[in-house]
């Protein structure tokens, strides 16, 4: 009670017990509020991993494509060559 005398007013205890009970809801209900929020945020955070791993899965398919096609053209290429040498195998080696 020395305390409250410091501060001018009195509070009679069981305005006080209610006031800390009251307190202790709020903070309860703030506890539970930051939980919530946490959680959704470790959500969020697991969204955006999610579709950063996506983006990058997507860069790397379509790179993947881009060499596959550079593949073909390269194969077409050395079939066409093939073709070639083999239509014109005499006339290259003097048969």
């Amino acid at each position: 009670m020395a305390n409250l005398k410091k501060c001018d007013f009195m509070v009679h205890p069981n305005e006080l017990r209610k006031c800390i009970i009251e307190i202790d809801e709020v903070w309860h209900e703030l506890s539970q509020q930051q939980r919530y929020l946490a959680e959704i945020t470790n959500q969020i955070h697991g969204h955006a991993h999610t579709h950063m791993s996506i983006d990058i899965i997507e860069q790397q398919n379509e790179r993947l494509r881009q060499e596959c096609a550079d593949v073909r053209e390269l194969m077409a290429g050395l079939r066409a060559i093939h073709t070639f040498y083999e239509k014109n195998e005499g006339m290259i080696t003097g048969n």
